[in-house]
């Protein structure tokens, strides 16, 4: 079963909130505005959202890598 490529404003999807339908791409994909917890807007395909690939911006995804290697380096 494919997951649903519809949202609606004031969802959220992992860490982000979807904002608005902004379109397509070249690809016919749908594009949505969202805005993530720390604050950063981005566009993102509705397809990456509905099945997991896009839960968080980078610099969310940048700073818990920093994390993970700190702890490692501390273990």
């Amino acid at each position: 079963m494919n997951p649903p490529l519809e949202f609606t404003p004031g969802q959220h999807v992992g860490a982000r909130t979807i904002r608005e339908r902004k379109g397509s791409d070249r690809n016919s994909y749908a594009l949505w505005r969202v805005q993530c917890g720390c604050g950063e807007i981005q566009l993102v395909r509705g397809v990456a959202l509905a099945r997991g690939k896009s839960n968080s911006c980078w610099t969310c995804g940048a700073r818990r890598a920093d994390v993970r290697k700190a702890q490692r380096v501390a273990a």
